[in-house]
């Protein structure tokens, strides 16, 4: 970590200052979506990513909102992004819970996939 860096933000220049993110998506994100396999990625792109990698890493939802920079914690559920498996898993779960002898979501009442 240098003197200018007290490990707060991610971007700063070489003299201590915060970085636009406006820079940030032009010098540092622009040329690589320029690739033509790559698709649009954008500050929020980064943002959203981030968020829903800490999520899916188990991160309270308070310690999110403080690493994000949100006012609440509705902010920073805004920002995460659900994997189709787990929500696939969650909606099992529930069916189990609620209809343990009807076999939901484990092949035997032949309405799952």
């Amino acid at each position: 970590m240098s003197r200018h860096n007290r490990g707060e933000y991610l971007f700063l220049t070489e003299r201590g200052k915060i970085y636009d993110p406006r820079v940030v998506e032009w010098r540092g994100f622009e040329p690589l979506i320029a690739r033509p396999s790559l698709p649009k990625f954008t500050w929020c792109s980064f943002r959203r990513s981030a968020a829903t990698a800490l999520d899916e890493n188990g991160t309270p939802l308070k310690v999110q909102q403080e690493i994000m920079g949100h006012a609440n914690a509705e902010m920073s559920l805004l920002y995460t992004e659900t994997d189709m498996t787990v929500r696939r898993q969650a909606i099992e779960h529930l069916e189990r819970l609620l209809f343990p002898s009807c076999g939901f979501g484990d092949n035997r009442g032949g309405l799952t996939d």
